[in-house]
């Protein structure tokens, strides 16, 4: 009998490496060590939202009318263009608004222990 083992995934690798620097971070800040696990509590729902989704976009190819060949396939490359564009923008925005959570609440957790802002 084989026996399969159950890697993490990409995600749950990304989460344990961001908890690692959060922590690394927080006792770097001098922010009590029973706090941690508050300020990560706060934080791993938004992390859920914004990187455990497939923001995939694809275009329903099949529900344009019939066109000529070179013409569909520039129509195509435009678009597909456009989709990828989109979707980087998409990520670095999700990216910005995250890390500006993070540090938001690191301002908070500073505070909330009486320590000054370095």
């Amino acid at each position: 009998m084989t026996k399969v083992i159950d890697f993490p995934t990409q995600s749950v690798r990304d989460w344990a490496e961001f908890e690692r620097i959060a922590r690394d971070t927080l006792d770097g800040l001098q922010v009590p060590r029973d706090s941690h696990d508050q300020f990560l509590a706060r934080i791993k729902p938004l992390y859920d939202k914004c990187f455990n989704r497939d923001l995939t976009i694809q275009f329903p190819w099949s529900d344009l009318p019939p066109l000529p060949t070179e013409l569909n396939s520039r129509i195509q490359a435009a678009v597909n263009t456009g989709i990828q564009q989109f979707s980087s923008e998409l990520s670095a925005l999700i990216n910005e608004l995250f890390f500006d959570l993070v540090r938001r609440e690191i301002e908070l957790c500073l505070r909330d222990h009486g320590i000054q802002q370095p």
